[in-house]
């Protein structure tokens, strides 16, 4: 399988880049109430599917997955897709800015 430089996700209807060496977030089995672990797109495959290295929370090497798929993709619907964990991009300063700056006073 060939690994590509980049690809494009969408998450609720937003759309954005992504690129080896980006960093996101990943969560086991898909559970997105749980605390995730960073991870470190390492290859981008074909069909949009990522190999993640993954960190602890020290910055040490977890482990790697293989065909990780994005959050919200149809495939996790399927349970040895699930399995594997689902993947998400990590805020921007922006954003975080953003949604923090909506709970102040007006």
């Amino acid at each position: 399988m060939q690994s590509k430089q980049f690809a494009i996700g969408d998450i609720d209807g937003v759309r954005f880049y992504y690129i080896l060496g980006d960093t996101v977030w990943f969560y086991e089995n898909c559970a997105l109430d749980s605390t995730p672990f960073v991870g470190i797109i390492v290859a981008i495959n074909e069909d949009n599917m990522v190999d993640l290295q993954l960190m602890t929370s020290l910055g040490q090497i977890k482990t790697a997955r293989r065909g990780v798929c994005l959050q919200g993709d149809d495939r996790l619907a399927q349970a040895s897709y699930k399995n594997k964990g689902c993947w998400r991009p990590r805020p921007t300063v922006a954003e975080v800015h953003q949604y923090y700056s909506s709970f102040t006073a007006k």
